[in-house]
C-alpha cells in the first residue's frame, strides 16, 4: 500500500514534469522495427543514472539499420564486447571497465536473449 504522502509526492513530481514526459502510443512497438525496439530497450538501459549519453548512444545504434542483426550474428564474447563498447563510448553511467562484471552490459545481454 502506498501511504497518501507519497502519493501527493508523486502526483507533485508528474505535475513539475509532465510537459517533458513523451508517451508512446499503445502498440507502438508493433509498427517497430527489430533495431528500432533494440535501440529503446538499450535507451531504457542508458538512462538509470544519467539521460544525457541517450542520443549519443541512439546516434551510435542508428548509424547501420543492420546493427542488430549483425550483433545477433556475433559470437556472446564479441556481441558483449560491442555492446559494452558502445556504453563506454557514449560516456554512460555505471559502466564498469571490466566487461564481463558491467552490470549494464549484463542487463543488455539478458534483454538481448
Amino acid at each position: 500500500m502506498v501511504s497518501a504522502k507519497a502519493v501527493a509526492k508523486l502526483k507533485k513530481l508528474v505535475e513539475k514534469h509532465k510537459g517533458g514526459i513523451v508517451v508512446p502510443k499503445i502498440g507502438k512497438w508493433k509498427s517497430m522495427s527489430d533495431s528500432e525496439i533494440w535501440i529503446a530497450i538499450v535507451t531504457q538501459v542508458v538512462v538509470v543514472g544519467n539521460s544525457a549519453p541517450s542520443e549519443k548512444v541512439k546516434k551510435l545504434l542508428s548509424v547501420r539499420q543492420d546493427g542488430y542483426l549483425r550483433l545477433l550474428k556475433l559470437s556472446p564474447k564479441k556481441r558483449r564486447r560491442a555492446i559494452h563498447n558502445v556504453l563506454r563510448s557514449a560516456g554512460v553511467r555505471y559502466v564498469s571497465e571490466n566487461v564481463e562484471s558491467c552490470r549494464k552490459t549484463n542487463a543488455l545481454i539478458k534483454n538481448l536473449a
